[in-house]
């Protein structure tokens, strides 16, 4: 019904039991059954599927659209902070935590523009920890007025920031965080 902290002694049988699994196990007791309802042994788990931790919802980690209602322009770059973003409730939840090396995210464009050079255009999004912009694009559009999401996964800097660099045209962008890698 609750957590208590462990005394120095549990907290070494504790240890014990994640590193041997196997020498441990659980009995269950009930009135009906005061000398064991149930015996379980311990055993090791599978191994970890991998690196990647989803989140349980998607987190809002930057919409422009709120960020002053300013649209990134051409030759442009901003840095993001991916570390937090809000659910649908608009409470603030860490996103990105210390120590990740990346995050998986969904990257969209909105109320795209067409300009000098025609419609269309791209968005580069990279750690903030590079100096130098990549030359690949992480989201292209061909319109005005389009709404195209992508997911990707994208390095980020220790802080868990990225930087997003605007091609041909301007356009609304929205960052929300999937998950992140170690």
């Amino acid at each position: 019904a609750g957590c208590v902290a462990l005394t120095a002694p549990e907290a070494v049988i504790a240890a014990d039991i994640v590193a041997n699994p196997a020498s441990y196990y659980v009995n269950v007791h009930n009135a009906d059954f005061p000398g064991g309802a149930l015996r379980g042994q311990l055993a090791q788990g599978p191994a970890p599927a991998g690196e990647a931790h989803f989140l349980p919802v998607p987190l809002r980690a930057y919409d422009s659209r709120a960020a002053a209602g300013a649209k990134i322009l051409p030759n442009e770059t901003r840095t993001i902070s991916l570390a937090s973003g809000t659910n649908s409730a608009g409470a603030s939840f860490i996103a990105v935590p210390p120590g990740a090396t990346a995050a998986i995210v969904t990257l969209t464009v909105t109320e795209t523009t067409v300009g000098v050079g025609g419609p269309g255009g791209f968005l580069t999004m990279y750690s903030a920890a590079l100096t130098t912009q990549p030359s690949t694009s992480s989201i292209n559009w061909a319109g005005v007025d389009q709404n195209v999401a992508v997911n990707a996964q994208t390095a980020v800097d220790p802080a868990g920031a990225v930087k997003v660099a605007a091609g041909a045209n301007a356009t609304h962008f929205v960052i929300d965080v999937l998950g992140f890698l170690y």
